[in-house]
């Protein structure tokens, strides 16, 4: 089985946003037909994920913006967003909202709004024989940081009050050197388990280059908001320079005997800082990926008992790379049609039906792997990116909160 120069390295863009992009798309919500308005009102709104006594069918996670971009427009509310964001429910043929949250951001080059305030969560189709009163849409706050609507109680907290987002990368088709097999069939198997099953918002780069991996890290740094999470996946060739002791992702454009469209870890790491996001993790499926995390110490030390430890969890900062491997090359097949890592990640993803943390998938993951190969995947907090140890990055199986629910799996 031929290896696979894949790599991880987990790193930044030190650049800020330049330019403005295109504008928020948005509803003018006062110039919907009367029927269409009608609809909206009876869109019920939840705050918890798992609202106690109620059966619904998922129907598809959703976000709205109210966006204030011209000095004459009316300031961003969160009363405008909901408003959009009921609309979106109702195109998605829901009935009702549960996970609602809300965030407020000051200027945004990437949205080109001065001001905006984005509410997110997941429409479904509730029963209408579901007896638990419904939550009102939550108020607009006068504050700078707008407050999620209080949470109805519950067993098991939410895993995060924010949206999911992944960005997944696989580079087959290199310009100047060998090309691999799996990547670009592993980035879009990951891609759509994350959209599936989990609920993320996933993005999907195929044989990209160096300046396409970096805008897209920028967008996400532009948007991303304080209780969001992110997960980087990367496959692809991947480079270890012995003598400066720095990995580097390769893009479609790299040359094999010049740096000037490698991605380091460090160009990585910078921009993993510098997101708003609580929780961002890095999945990397390459040659040496293990440098990422080298040096970095465990850093995940967690209480035992399952509700502080979730709890725990969620509150801290954290920034994790899961690596296929140490420092060593990676096999870029032996799982069917995929790598043996990407074969184990996804069978794991696809197994879990309730809440899983990073250091837990990364036990079955590796258990798997080792089964398989003869490379040790890894896990543990990046360096120098501002990880609180503590924290890691939380699944939550769209199965697990409609069971939850009382609908079944």
């Amino acid at each position: 089985m031929r290896e696979r120069m894949r790599w991880i390295v987990l790193a930044g863009l030190a650049s800020a946003v330049a330019g403005c992009g295109s504008f928020v798309s948005s509803v003018d919500v006062g110039n919907l037909p009367p029927q269409t308005r009608a609809a909206m009102t009876d869109i019920k709104v939840y705050a918890a994920y798992q609202p106690e006594g109620i059966k619904y069918d998922t129907m598809a996670p959703v976000d709205a913006t109210s966006c204030k971009s011209n000095v004459w427009d009316p300031p961003a509310s969160q009363a405008n967003a909901m408003e959009q964001l009921k609309y979106r429910a109702l195109e998605a043929g829901a009935n009702a909202l549960i996970g609602v949250s809300c965030s407020r951001t000051g200027l945004d080059y990437g949205s080109n709004c001065w001001q905006s305030v984005v509410c997110s969560g997941t429409a479904v189709r509730a029963a209408k024989s579901s007896a638990v009163a419904y939550l009102p849409a939550p108020e607009a706050s006068p504050s700078p940081q707008l407050k999620a609507p209080e949470a109805t109680p519950r067993a098991t907290p939410p895993a995060s009050a924010g949206a999911y987002y992944a960005l997944v990368i696989g580079n087959n088709d290199y310009r100047r050197i060998n090309s691999l097999k799996t990547a670009v069939r592993d980035a879009r198997a990951v891609g759509d388990m994350l959209n599936r099953k989990y609920g993320f918002r996933t993005t999907i780069l195929t044989n990209a280059t160096r300046g396409s991996m970096l805008a897209a890290l920028d967008e996400f740094r532009a948007k991303l908001g304080p209780a969001d999470s992110l997960l980087i996946y990367y496959a692809g060739h991947g480079w270890l320079d012995a003598e400066a002791e720095r990995g580097f992702w390769l893009p479609i454009d790299a040359e094999e005997d010049s740096r000037a469209n490698w991605l380091s870890n460090a160009d990585i790491s910078d921009t993993l800082k510098a997101i708003r996001a609580q929780h961002v993790m890095v999945v990397a499926d390459s040659c040496y990926s293990g440098t990422l995390t080298r040096d970095a110490g465990r850093g995940i030390t967690l209480p035992t008992a399952p509700e502080a430890r979730l709890e725990r969890m969620r509150s801290l900062r954290s920034r994790t790379a899961l690596t296929s491997g140490g420092l060593e090359p990676v096999l870029d097949g032996g799982g069917g049609g995929h790598s043996v890592f990407a074969r184990a990640f996804l069978t794991t993803l696809e197994e879990n039906d309730g809440m899983l943390d990073g250091t837990d998938l990364f036990q079955r993951v590796r258990n798997r792997v080792r089964l398989n190969a003869e490379q040790s995947p890894q896990y543990s907090n990046i360096r120098f990116t501002g990880h609180q140890v503590g924290g890691d990055f939380i699944f939550q199986a769209r199965r697990a909160a409609a069971t939850g629910a009382g609908k079944g799996s």
